[in-house]
C-alpha cells in the first residue's frame, strides 16, 4: 500500500456542513469523503474504492424500500380485516383466575359460603364430563371463529348457536365450557 500523508487546509464553515452531511448520508467518514471528493477531482482511481460502496448502499436502500412498502401493503389488508373472535369477546363471564381455590359461593339470602367448606361444593354449577372452554375447542377442532362468526351473524344466530350447529359440542352458559356430543 502507498504511504498516506496528513493534509490540512482551512474551508469555509458551510463546506464542513456539507461535508458532514454528505458522509453521514453515505454511511462514510469525514477522511473517506475528502479522498473520495480528491481522487474524483484529480481524476484518479480512488483507493479505497468509496463509489462502488456508495453504489452497494444505494442497491440495499432501494431493496429495503422495496421491502417497506410490501410490508405496509400486508398492513393495510390486515388493518382492512375484522377484528378476530377472542374467548374474551365470546364469554359473557369474567375469565378464570390464576389462583386454584374456587371462588367463595354467596347464597340467595346473601351470606357467602367460604371456598373451603363442604357446602360450598355442593352450590358450585357443575360441569359436564369432558366439557372443554372455548379456546380449547377451538384448538381440538380447528374451529374458525371468524367464518363461524360471519355465518351466525348472517342467519341471525348466536356465535354460541352457530358453533353447536358447525361442531356438534354443546355449551353451558353457567360454567361457559362446551360438552361434546353423546
Amino acid at each position: 500500500m502507498a504511504s498516506e500523508f496528513p493534509l490540512t487546509c482551512k474551508v469555509p464553515e458551510a463546506w464542513l456542513i456539507a461535508l458532514d452531511d454528505y458522509a453521514q448520508a453515505h454511511g462514510l467518514t469525514r477522511n473517506d469523503t475528502l479522498k473520495m471528493a480528491i481522487a474524483q477531482f484529480l481524476n484518479m482511481e480512488d483507493p479505497y474504492n468509496c463509489l462502488q460502496h456508495l453504489e452497494d448502499l444505494d442497491q440495499t436502500v432501494a431493496k429495503l424500500s422495496k421491502q417497506i412498502q410490501t410490508l405496509h401493503k400486508r398492513l393495510k389488508i390486515l388493518e382492512a380485516q375484522p377484528e378476530p373472535i377472542t374467548p374474551e369477546i365470546l364469554t359473557p363471564y369474567p375469565l378464570p383466575r390464576l389462583s386454584f381455590a374456587p371462588p367463595p359461593i354467596a347464597t340467595l339470602e346473601g351470606e357467602v359460603i367460604p371456598p373451603d367448606s363442604p357446602s360450598a361444593r355442593l352450590k358450585e354449577p357443575k360441569r359436564r364430563f369432558g366439557a372443554i372452554r372455548l379456546d380449547e375447542l377451538c384448538r381440538i377442532t380447528a374451529l374458525n371463529l371468524n367464518e363461524i362468526q360471519e355465518k351466525a351473524m348472517t342467519v341471525g344466530l348466536s356465535i354460541y348457536e352457530a358453533i353447536e350447529i358447525e361442531t356438534g359440542w354443546q355449551y353451558d352458559p353457567q360454567t361457559a365450557t362446551f360438552a361434546p356430543p353423546l
